[in-house]
């Protein structure tokens, strides 16, 4: 009779390890859920997304999903990151046009104009 007490003792034990590790379980992949989801910047890497969002559930992308995806960068953009570096551009475009106006202003002064 011990046997079989203490069999179900440890069979009780192990039960709610199980259980308690299946909580840590889904517990991380809500936190991971919400990190993949900051951290890809959703307009323009939303296949890149949704592709570590399926290996965290288990699933898995449609083939059109995995083709646009190859378009995509690997490497992590946040929304704000990709608006700086358009703001960025813009700024590095305005600067090459007011160079090239100072650059023709000096060309007409030394002509004379």
């Amino acid at each position: 009779m011990d046997t079989l007490e203490t069999i179900q003792k440890e069979n009780s034990e192990l039960r709610k390890k199980i259980e308690t590790h299946d909580d840590d379980l889904k517990r991380l992949r809500g936190v991971l859920y919400q990190l993949i989801g900051g951290i890809f910047n959703q307009k323009t890497q939303r296949y890149v997304m949704s592709s570590y969002i399926d290996d965290l559930v288990g699933t898995s992308s449609s083939e059109q999903e995995a083709e646009a995806e190859t378009e995509e960068t690997q490497w992590p953009t946040t929304r704000q990151g990709d608006n700086n570096e358009e703001r960025i551009r813009k700024l590095e475009e305005t600067i090459q046009k007011l160079e090239k106006k100072i650059e023709n202003m000096e060309k007409r002064q030394r002509i004379g104009l």
